[in-house]
């Protein structure tokens, strides 16, 4: 009976011993360092995009609806500060079309189903402007997509200039400027699209400066950069 007893001591002895080692064990594996798989994000997305040459500006019209403009794109290219040349224009015609714009024929198919507003008889508007940059293949030249929500154009070229020092070395950055506020017929900078720049002092390639510019161009970044173009938006005003 003794031997008995002594063999059940044992075995339970056994089997906790046991348990216990396998608790540690499971501590062990929840503390151990691993490698996660995860689904990459929208930042994720952007930022490789940006880092391959894709750039994309959204500028919000919605305001300027109860109006009616002509609208313009202009681009202007700087070399040393100095403007080359007359404006690239772009026309993307009216800000918004209305049902009484088209011959009676032609109203009496339109529905309200393809209007952007019944209420106020809106055909179609350009609620959105879209400025994006994209490689061309060829590092010397850089295309845009400038387009309104009514259509534009999808093929911009920009030819770029090497870096000082790099004959074969093509690097630019973009910079957005401030609109302190609307004023019709004028000239409105949006994007600032220029060359980096060789810092000899510092032995270094540079576009560092100023995040947001001014459209009289006094921000010290500007006097830098030896390459650059602005794009900017006028709004002409139309009778309803």
């Amino acid at each position: 009976m003794k031997s008995y007893l002594t063999l059940v001591i044992v075995g339970v002895a056994m089997l906790c011993a046991c348990g216990t080692t396998k608790t540690t064990s499971s501590a062990n594996v929840a503390t151990q360092k691993t490698i996660k798989v995860r689904e990459p994000n929208v930042k994720d997305v952007m930022t490789l995009l940006e880092r391959s040459g894709y750039q994309l500006f959204t500028y919000d019209l919605t305001s300027l609806l109860d109006g009616r403009y002509d609208i313009t794109v202009r681009i202007r290219e700087y070399v040393n500060g100095v403007q080359t040349g007359e404006d690239r224009v772009l026309g993307l015609g009216e800000n918004k079309w209305q049902v009484s714009d088209f011959d009676p024929s032609v109203q009496a198919q339109i529905t309200p189903e393809m209007m952007v507003d019944p209420a106020s008889q809106t055909y179609m508007w350009a609620d959105q402007l879209n400025i994006g940059f994209y490689p061309s293949g060829i590092d010397s030249v850089a295309y845009a997509s400038i387009e309104s929500s009514m259509g534009g154009y999808p093929k911009q070229p920009f030819k770029l200039r090497p870096i000082e020092k790099y004959n074969n070395r093509y690097e630019y950055g973009f910079r957005q400027f401030k609109i302190e506020k609307f004023e019709p017929n004028k000239f409105i900078p949006l994007v600032f699209f220029g060359s980096h720049w060789f810092d000899e002092r510092a032995n270094v390639i540079r576009f560092c400066g100023d995040a947001e510019l001014t459209s009289d161009l006094s921000n010290e970044i500007v006097q830098y950069v030896p390459h650059f173009y602005i794009i900017g938006i006028e709004f002409q005003t139309q009778e309803e």
